[in-house]
This record gives structure tokens, C-alpha cells and sequence, in this order.
């Protein structure tokens, strides 16, 4: 890129400036559009970002979804008593192969959190009576986590509540059109799968 004696990119290189007054209000919403549309039109126009508009509408309706069940997930949490941590624990506890109970290491390893920081979490849970500690049947040395009957009780509520947002969420559409996005998804999430040996990230699946 050619630049000026001080080192200053010509001016159609540089990022555009607004100057004087700037009219901030939002297009007008034409029906059938979500914010999704008006965010595409708002950035397509700038062509050093490179944006393809297909990709830049597919992403950021999978970012604005994840974000609407996070606060899903962390209003069912908070319903039931619990802090996210707490859950993502307890859940990450009931989802395994062996439900309900696990080493810390493992309980640590899966949700991506230093042993140390498991072991807060789970000295919180345990002193309000939704896990204990248990010595290993094979070796007297591990300890594992399991789950109480009222830490399952909290989850089973928590979860219950989630899974009533996520209905409420794919409401509006009709069994075939699940079937069709689900199936869409997946060829997304074998991709991503296929370059990432990590597995789930740290949110709660």
C-alpha cells in the first residue's frame, strides 16, 4: 500500500469517517425481516471487510440463538436456586456414562476448568447437600463425586426449564422444517468436529 510521506495510508484506503451529524436510527423494518437483515444491510456495503452475505446471515442467526438460550439457561438456573457453575457441574455430572458420578479430574478435563477450580466448585455443591465425596471402590486413594438425591432433584428442575425454553423456541415451526434445520446443523457441527478434537466447549451443552 503507497503511503504518504508521514506514513499515512491515502485517503481511500483508510476507514471511513463520519463528519458532522450522523443519523443513527435503524432501517425501517420491512416484513418478514429480522434484526439479522438490517445487520447485513448496515455492514454489506463496506467492501474491505470481505463480507459474503450468506455467511455473515447463517452466523450471526447462530450467534444471536446462542445467546437468547444462554439467558434461557441462566434464568432456569437462577429459578431453581442454583449459579451457572453450579449447573454446568451437576449437569456435566448426569450427562456422562457413568451418570451421577465421576473423579474431579474428569468432572475438570470436560468442562475445560483447572482441577483446582473444580474442586471449589465442587466443595460449594457439597456444602449445600447436592453432592459428597466417595473413596473409589478400585483404589482407596481416588476420590469421586457423586450426585445427592437433592443435587439431582436441582437438576432435573433447572433442566426441565431449559428444555421448556428451547420448545418454546422452535415453536413456530413445523416438524418438518426441525427435521430440515437439525439435519442443516449437523453438516455444520461434523465440520466443525471434523477439524476440532476438543469437543464440547466450556458452556453446558
Amino acid at each position: 500500500m503507497k503511503t504518504s510521506p508521514g506514513g499515512i495510508p491515502p485517503r481511500a484506503a483508510r476507514r471511513p469517517r463520519a463528519v458532522g451529524p450522523v443519523r443513527t436510527a435503524a432501517p425501517e423494518p420491512v416484513p418478514g425481516e429480522d434484526s439479522v437483515d438490517r445487520h447485513v444491510q448496515r455492514w454489506i456495503a463496506w467492501d474491505a471487510l470481505e463480507l459474503d452475505e450468506d455467511v455473515e446471515a447463517v452466523v450471526t442467526r447462530i450467534q444471536w440463538i446462542g445467546a437468547h438460550l444462554r439467558r434461557t439457561t441462566a434464568a432456569a438456573v437462577a429459578e431453581v436456586g442454583l449459579d451457572l457453575s453450579g449447573y454446568q457441574t451437576l449437569h456435566r455430572l448426569m450427562i456422562r456414562d457413568t451418570p451421577g458420578y465421576a473423579t474431579i479430574g474428569d468432572l475438570a478435563r470436560s468442562l475445560h476448568v483447572s482441577p483446582a477450580a473444580m474442586t471449589n466448585r465442587v466443595d460449594t455443591l457439597e456444602a449445600s447437600g447436592l453432592v459428597r465425596r466417595t473413596p473409589s471402590e478400585d483404589d482407596r486413594r481416588c476420590v469421586h463425586v457423586e450426585t445427592t438425591d437433592a443435587g439431582y432433584e436441582l437438576w432435573l428442575r433447572a433442566t426441565r426449564l431449559r428444555g421448556r425454553a428451547e420448545d418454546a423456541l422452535l415453536a413456530a415451526m413445523p416438524v418438518t422444517d426441525r427435521r430440515a434445520l437439525a439435519a442443516l446443523l449437523r453438516r455444520l457441527v461434523l465440520a466443525v468436529e471434523d477439524g476440532d478434537a476438543g469437543g464440547w466447549p466450556g458452556d453446558t451443552p
